[in-house]
């Protein structure tokens, strides 16, 4: 695999004056000797920043005779910052979009229509990145945003602390249910007593998984949804559903029993490393979780999944913007980050030397943490260089569980919102208010999933289920679904 990318790079360094597709992406223009492209991405700056910046800039300097600004969103204010920045017009050339939000910016036009012009600006991203994840980032049959091709299947996962697991008896390999989790959990409390809370959530950190098996097909409303496993593909309000009520009911005993702190709902961050959590992973991911919360080792059981969905593939895109004046480097340097080793280990690891060292064909060992970053944020897993903290062959362990996902009844849709901007912004607000004490446990269920769809109804719920319906319908009966 890793010759296949050098030789496949080898191939983009001697390409020059690529032709242009259609579009405006016009090469004679008056910029200065080296564009600056803005790019807007998630997380917290790291300690050298500027220092693994300008290495990166030296690089693409050459490679591409362009520097970026990379600008950082901290996590808790990524969708709203983002939003503030579409509505107000302000420059930027490249954003990190997900599931969330993607497709409420491409009806706003904040985004460039890529998909006649990546075939011949960008043809080897194109040819690199599979037909299907491509198809999962259309919106309206078109694309506007470059995937990040790495785990494009959600598989979920129930990670404990070694030392906490083997203290308790735990074996969590044996774990298969919701039921067997919560029988884990309630041992590991007594073990460890009163003032040990097994899971530590917060608001910004909610018990992640609560919403897996339902599609909400590009609606950015996870209230209204489809079963991932439905032939019948129907739009339900998941409050309505008994298996996601009850999973709200198994956070809310825990609550209760002071298995989740009780001010989950009320911090933003965790200060303390995680004993136990619920995540979205892949074979290997306990190396990346280790070093990221301190903890010496970790065992983990795949308890859900892995499932193919278009919000599966949409959990971490790269989109241009419909106003900038630098449309073509943008696509390059999407391009360059996603197919160049080199570049891609720069992103994800800092500066050779300083941050990482290579170990090994395709293997590289950290040597401090001053260059944290999203790495799921950036480009594909699959030319990046794995740690020696996890296993060598990671990103062959992640396709297998790519290839054997199975898909959601509703991949390849994503609901046109163009007119509902109304009922879905109400909506979503709704969502937002109740969303936080649901899936931390702190709700009333008895009162709260009562007050909140008679809220939702009274904010149009009902037509947007209608309208998901019938354009559900539509899509089966032009075989959009296949056969």
């Amino acid at each position: 695999m890793k010759k296949c990318i050098v030789i496949l790079y080898a191939f983009i360094l001697a390409s020059c004056g690529v032709p242009l597709g259609e579009g405006d992406l016009p090469e004679n223009r008056e910029l200065p000797e080296y564009p600056e492209i803005i790019w807007y991405t998630p997380g917290s700056r790291p300690v050298d920043f500027d220092l693994g910046m300008e290495n990166i800039n030296r690089y693409i300097e050459d490679k591409l005779r362009v520097r970026l600004d990379m600008r950082m969103l901290p996590w808790q204010e990524m969708n709203e910052k983002s939003l503030q920045i579409v509505n107000s017009g302000e420059a930027f050339d490249i954003m990190f979009i997900d599931s969330v939000n993607y497709n409420t910016f491409v009806t706003l036009g904040a985004f460039y229509d890529i998909t006649d012009v990546v075939r011949s600006v960008a043809a080897d991203l194109w040819e690199v990145i599979p037909d299907l994840v491509w198809s999962g980032v259309k919106i309206g049959g078109r694309i506007y945003s470059v995937p990040t091709y790495k785990d494009i299947a959600l598989a979920q996962f129930l990670v404990f602390d070694k030392e906490l697991a083997d203290k308790s008896g735990i074996d969590v390999s044996a774990l298969e249910t919701w039921e067997d989790l919560d029988t884990a959990l309630t041992k590991i409390k007594s073990v460890n007593g009163d003032g040990f809370y097994p899971v530590v959530l917060s608001r910004n950190d909610t018990f992640s998984g609560v919403l897996n098996g339902f599609d909400s097909f590009g609606s950015g409303l996870p209230v209204i949804s489809v079963r991932t496993d439905d032939p019948y593909r129907r739009v339900i309000c998941i409050l309505e559903d008994e298996t996601f009520v009850n999973r709200l009911e198994m956070l809310r005993k825990w609550y209760l029993n002071g298995i989740i702190n009780p001010d989950a709902n009320m911090i933003f961050e965790n200060t303390v490393p995680r004993r136990f959590f619920s995540a979205v992973g892949w074979p290997g991911a306990e190396a990346i979780w280790q070093r990221n919360e301190g903890v010496e080792a970790y065992v983990s059981k795949r308890i859900f999944g892995p499932v193919l969905s278009s919000e599966t593939i949409q959990g971490s895109l790269n989109a241009i913007s419909s106003n900038s004046t630098k449309k073509r480097e943008s696509l390059k340097l999407l391009e360059q980050i996603n197919l160049d080793p080199v570049l891609r280990d720069m992103f994800a690891y800092g500066v050779e030397g300083v941050h990482f060292e290579y170990v090994g064909d395709g293997v590289v060992r950290r040597l401090n943490n001053n260059w944290n970053v999203p790495v799921f944020s950036q480009a594909t897993f699959f030319t990046m260089s794995a740690t020696d903290e996890g296993p060598a062959n990671q990103w062959e362990l992640l396709r297998e569980q790519n290839n054997m996902a199975e898909a959601s009844v509703m991949l390849g849709f994503s609901m046109d919102i163009s007119e509902l901007s109304t009922e879905l912004s109400a909506c979503r607000a709704i969502w937002d208010k109740y969303k936080i004490d649901f899936l931390t446990g702190a709700s009333d269920l008895d009162t709260e999933i009562s007050q909140c769809l008679d809220e939702l109804r009274a904010a149009g719920m009902d037509i947007l289920i209608s309208e998901a319906q019938k354009q559900i319908n539509i899509f089966t009966a032009n075989g959009g679904f296949g056969s």
